[in-house]
Parts: C-alpha cells; structure tokens; sequence
C-alpha cells in the first residue's frame, strides 16, 4: 500500500527500495550540524542544513545552488521544501534540516507526510543547549572556529525566568515532535553523537555504511557550570535542584 505523501506530485516514489526522503527536526544547539556534515558527505546523499534559516543560500547544497536560479525562487515555503527534496544529481536520498517555528505551515506539511522520513535530534540537557545558545549570541561564533585554542567564553549572568521558560519551550517542541510526525520517525539523542548516531540513521535512511563518521568538536567546556562565572554557579545550581535536573551541571 503505498505512503499518502505529496512526493509524488514532484516526481518522487519512496519506499524500501526507491528513492528516500528525510527532514531532522531539532532546535539550535543540539548537533544537527555534525549529523548534517556527515550525511553530506555519503555519496548516496543529497544533505541540506536550515532551509528556513535568514541566510539559506549558504545553508543549501552547492550541488542545488549550482542547478538553480535562487533569485527566481519565490514560491510558498511548504513549496520550497518540496522543491529542495525533489532536486538530485542521481542521489537516491535528499533532506535538510528544520525547526518546528521556522515555517509553521512548512512543518505542518512536512511532519504529515508519511512519504518524508523524519529524524527528530533531542539535546536532553536544557542547561547545555540553552549556555551554548547564550555563548554563541554573546561571541557570535555558531561552530569551531579553525584549530586556534583561545580562552573559553564565560557568562557572568543567569536569568532564572529566562532559563525555565526556555526549558519548558524546548519541552513542548520536542512533545509536538512526537505527536505531529505520521510515516517512519527516527528518535536520536545528543550523547548518541560519535557514537551509533551515524549507523542508526543510515540505517533508517536505508543507505550503506561507507567510512563516514560523526566528527563533532566542542565549542564548550562539557562540564556545563563552568560556562557561568564563579559568582553565579550556585544560582544555576539552586535552579536545577529546584527543577530536578541537577544532573545537568555536566554533560
């Protein structure tokens, strides 16, 4: 019986043996980066990183960029989608990234066909995404900057309110995540990177394992207190006792 997708109104037929559709939904700060690098990086793989983000053309596969006239781009955004997972160069699996409030309608779309696989990445430790988000804004360096060694950034400050509001957020996201996607969905944790992260959505993807691997590189320190000042750790401490998760001091 075949998946109710919108695919095939661009020529695409998913199945276990035909062409292979997927999207990871995520949030900042959670390593799709490093799942993105090294999906790229398969020769069965047509992998695009934030489709809806400010600066997409740099987020696009050159091989899309290069086949494409972006200026002339300017259709509805679930449209846009399609048309990026519809593009091959002979790559049996094509997919991006996205988060949920990028493009509500887009996502909407996207998490209801059965025919688009769904790889959803869920960082578990809200202190570490929510300090390395606030260490990126603060710097404004989203990766690892070449293999110069300079001293780690430190915030001096935390907001209570910000931090538990922000948590709850990225609770309720990741509960749509797992609600919303009908069809094939994948459930990966951060700590899984550089470990069987890359096997398992291979696998799911339905594409062999080549010698690629999950090379992520810290921006932080894992030891999450230590991103905050001396001056504040007991404040961040107190939150996370207050919360339950005062396992999040480390990651």
């Amino acid at each position: 019986m075949k998946k109710e997708t919108a695919l095939r109104k661009y020529g695409i037929s998913t199945g276990p043996t035909e062409d292979t559709r997927f999207v990871l939904l995520s949030t900042a700060r959670s390593g799709t980066s490093a799942i993105i690098s090294a999906l790229r990086k398969h020769p069965l793989i047509l992998g695009h990183g934030e489709i809806f983000h400010k600066d997409f053309k740099r987020q696009l596969n050159p091989q899309f960029v290069r086949a494409h006239r972006l200026e002339d781009i300017d259709v509805q955004a679930d449209i846009f989608a399609y048309r990026i997972l519809a593009y091959t160069d002979g790559e049996p699996v094509v997919g991006f990234k996205m988060w949920r409030g990028q493009n509500l309608k887009a996502y909407r779309k996207i998490a209801a066909d059965e025919g688009i696989k769904k790889l959803v990445l869920e960082r578990k430790n809200r202190l570490a995404s929510y300090s390395s988000l606030k260490l990126a804004q603060m710097t404004n360096q989203w990766g690892k900057q070449g293999d110069i060694e300079a001293p780690a950034p430190i915030l001096n400050e935390f907001d209570e309110d910000a931090f538990t509001e922000y948590a709850a957020r990225i609770d309720q996201l990741f509960r749509h995540y797992a609600s919303d996607c009908d069809g094939e969905v994948l459930f990966l944790e951060h700590r899984q990177i550089g470990e069987d992260a890359l096997e398992k959505v291979l696998d799911f993807l339905n594409v062999e394992h080549d010698a690629t691997d999950i090379f992520m590189r810290r921006q932080n320190t894992p030891k999450i207190i230590e991103r905050f000042t001396v001056e504040v750790q007991s404040k961040v401490r107190r939150t996370l006792d207050k919360i339950g998760h005062s396992e999040w001091v480390q990651e």
